[in-house]
C-alpha cells in the first residue's frame, strides 16, 4: 500500500470495522515500521484501534512486543503513547501493556521521579515543550494516564505493579509542584483514582495519609479559584477541565469508599466541608454544562451520604434574594415552558397519527410559540436561560427545527436566534464527550443538517453566517451520522447538491475578492503614509 495513500485509508478504516481487521493482522508490521518516516500512519492506527474491542483483541503479545521496541530504537516520542490509549481503552491488554513497559523501564518510563528529574521537568515546562505533541513532557502526562487506564477495570495486578512505580509521595509532589502544566497534573490525579481509590483491593492506609489530605486542601483552593474566575472561564479552559475531568472524579471515588465521618478527624471534617462548599458553588458558574452539573450532583451526593453536610453560603442566600427580584421573569419562564411542552405534545401526537410539520394545527403552534418569544424574551439578556431551559428539556427542539424547515426563511430574525441557540446548546458540552456526540445526532434526527443545506444557499447573510456556525458545531468532532446525513441528502436531491455548492463556492470567490481589495487598499495606505510614489 503506498503511504501517499495513507490519508485516504484513514477515512476508509474509521468507518469500516472489517478493513480494520484486515489490516491490523495484515499490515501491522508493515505500519510500525513507517510509523516514524509517514506521519498519517499514526493516525490511521488510531483510527483502527479507537473504540474498537474487536481489532485490539486481535492484538498479540508479539505485536505489543513489537510496538514497545519502537520506543526503545526510537525514544520516547508522544505519538507512540496515544496509540497504546486507543488500545487498552478497550479495556484489554492492561496487564501485558504495564509488564512490557516496565521489562523496558529504563527507556520507556518517563517518570522525572527524582529531584533532578523534577527539576528537568519544569525546565521542559518553562521552555513550552507542552507544545510539542509529539515531545517528552507530553509522552510524560499521556504515560502517566496510559498507566492509570491500565488499571481500570479492577486489575489488582496491574494496580500493585503501577503503584511500586508512582507513590503516593510521587503524586503529590507532582500535583502540588510549580510551574507543571495542569494537563500533566490531571494524569497524576487520573492514576492516583485508578491505582489508589477505585481499586479491586482497598488501600487502607489512603483514608489516613497525610499526602492525601495536603492534596485535597490543594483541591479546595483550586476549586476556588475557579469559582472566583468564573466570569472569565468556559467549559474548555484548562483548570475547568482540571477540575471536572480529574479531581471530582476522584473526590467522588474517594468519598464513597474510603471516607468514613465518624472517624475522621477534624481537620479532615473541616477539609471535606470546605470542598463541599466551594464544590457546591460551581453550580452557579455560567461556564457549567448539563455534564458538569451531574459531576457536581453526584460527588456533593457521595460526600452527603458519609455525613459531610453542606453549610449554607453566602452566594446561596443573594441567589435566594435575585429570585426574589426575578419573580416575574421567573413566572414567565414558566409560561414558555408551558408553551414549549404545548409545542412538543403536540410534534409527538402529529408523529403518532402520521402527520407531518406541515399539519395546520402544528403550524399554528409554531408560529403561537414564535409570537410568545418575540413578545415576552428579551433574548439579549435572557439567553443564558433559555439555553439551560432547553439542556433541561431537549424534547423542545424538536418542533423549533420543525419550524426553521418551515418557515426559516420567512422569519429571518427569530430565524437567526434559533439557529444561534442551536449552535450555543451544541458547543457548551465538550467535543467528542457522549452528551456532545448525542445532541449532535439528535439535532441532525430532527432536521438540523437539512436546515443547514438550506439555509447556505440564501441571499440573507446573517442567515447564512448562522447556518455555517451550526453546520460546523454539528460536523465537530466528525460526527459520522451527520457527515452520511449531510451525504445522503446531497445525493437524494442533485439540484439542491447543485445550488449547496455553487452558493459556498460564490461566497469562497467573493470573500476572496474581498480580502484581495483589502490588502490593495492596505499597501496603498502604506505606500501614502511612506511616501512612496508621490
Amino acid at each position: 500500500m503506498p503511504m501517499s495513500k495513507t490519508p485516504t485509508h484513514s477515512m476508509i478504516v474509521a468507518e469500516h470495522f472489517k478493513e480494520q481487521v484486515v489490516h491490523c493482522r495484515i499490515h501491522f508490521e508493515f505500519f510500525l515500521t513507517e510509523l516514524d518516516v509517514d506521519p498519517a500512519v499514526d493516525n490511521l492506527l488510531l483510527e483502527m484501534f479507537r473504540n474498537n474491542h474487536g481489532v485490539c483483541r486481535c492484538l498479540t503479545h508479539r505485536h505489543l512486543v513489537q510496538f514497545i521496541e519502537r520506543i526503545v530504537v526510537h525514544g520516547c516520542k508522544a505519538r507512540y503513547i496515544r496509540i497504546l490509549l486507543a488500545i487498552v481503552s478497550a479495556q484489554v491488554h492492561h496487564d501485558n501493556v504495564v509488564s512490557l513497559l516496565l521489562d523496558n523501564k529504563e527507556d520507556t518510563m518517563l517518570l522525572f521521579r527524582d529531584e533532578s528529574g523534577m527539576e528537568e521537568r519544569k525546565l521542559l515546562a518553562e521552555q513550552g515543550e507542552m507544545e510539542n505533541e509529539d515531545g517528552r513532557l507530553n509522552y510524560h502526562g499521556l504515560l502517566v494516564d496510559l498507566l492509570a487506564r491500565c488499571c481500570t477495570g479492577m486489575n489488582e495486578g496491574t494496580e500493585v505493579k503501577c503503584q511500586a512505580l508512582l507513590s503516593l509521595n510521587d503524586i503529590v509532589n507532582s500535583v502540588t509542584a510549580e510551574g507543571i502544566p495542569l494537563a500533566v497534573k490531571s494524569s497524576y490525579v487520573r492514576f492516583l483514582t485508578e491505582a489508589y481509590a477505585n481499586t479491586e483491593k482497598k488501600v487502607e492506609k489512603l483514608k489516613n495519609s497525610p499526602q492525601l489530605w495536603k492534596l485535597f486542601s490543594l483541591f479546595q483552593e483550586q476549586i476556588h479559584s475557579v469559582n472566583e474566575g468564573r466570569d472569565h472561564l468556559h467549559s474548555q479552559s484548562e483548570e475547568v477541565l482540571y477540575v471536572f475531568g480529574a479531581v471530582l472524579p476522584l473526590l467522588t471515588d474517594f468519598y464513597i469508599k474510603h471516607y468514613n465521618n465518624d472517624t475522621a478527624t477534624e481537620k479532615q471534617q473541616q477539609i471535606s466541608a470546605k470542598l463541599a462548599a466551594n464544590i457546591k458553588s460551581l453550580e452557579s458558574s455560567m461556564f457549567i454544562t448539563v455534564s458538569h452539573k451531574k459531576d457536581i450532583k453526584q460527588c456533593l451526593t457521595c460526600m452527603m451520604n458519609v455525613g459531610i453536610k453542606l453549610p449554607e453560603t453566602d452566594e446561596d442566600d443573594e441567589r435566594t434574594k435575585m429570585l426574589l427580584k426575578r419573580k416575574v421573569r421567573v413566572s414567565t419562564t414558566g409560561r414558555w415552558q408551558k408553551a414549549l411542552m404545548s409545542i412538543s405534545s403536540e410534534t409527538s401526537s402529529s408523529a403518532t397519527t402520521g402527520k407531518g410539520s406541515g399539519d395546520a394545527s402544528m403550524q399554528k403552534k409554531l408560529r403561537a410559540f414564535q409570537e410568545f418569544f418575540d413578545n415576552h424574551i428579551d433574548w439579549q439578556s435572557e439567553f443564558p436561560r433559555l439555553v439551560e431551559v432547553f439542556h433541561a428539556h431537549l424534547a423542545y427542539v424538536e418542533p423549533l427545527i420543525a419550524f426553521l424547515n418551515e418557515s426559516g426563511l420567512e422569519q429571518p430574525t427569530i430565524t437567526i436566534k434559533y439557529l444561534d441557540l442551536l449552535t450555543t446548546l451544541i458547543d457548551q458540552q465538550i467535543v467528542g464527550s457522549p452528551e456532545h456526540v448525542s445532541l449532535q445526532s439528535s439535532f441532525d434526527q430532527y432536521g438540523a443538517s437539512r436546515c443547514v443545506i438550506r439555509f447556505i444557499q440564501c441571499d440573507n447573510e446573517e442567515i447564512v453566517a448562522s447556518s455555517l456556525r451550526l453546520g460546523i458545531a454539528l460536523l465537530t468532532g466528525g460526527n459520522t451520522q451527520v457527515q452520511q446525513s449531510m451525504y445522503d441528502h446531497l445525493l437524494a436531491f442533485p439540484s439542491d447538491a447543485l445550488q449547496f455548492f455553487l452558493a459556498l463556492r460564490h461566497r469562497l470567490v467573493h470573500a476572496g475578492r474581498a480580502i484581495r481589495q483589502q490588502r490593495q487598499q492596505r499597501k496603498k495606505a502604506e505606500a501614502a503614509g511612506t511616501g512612496i510614489g508621490g
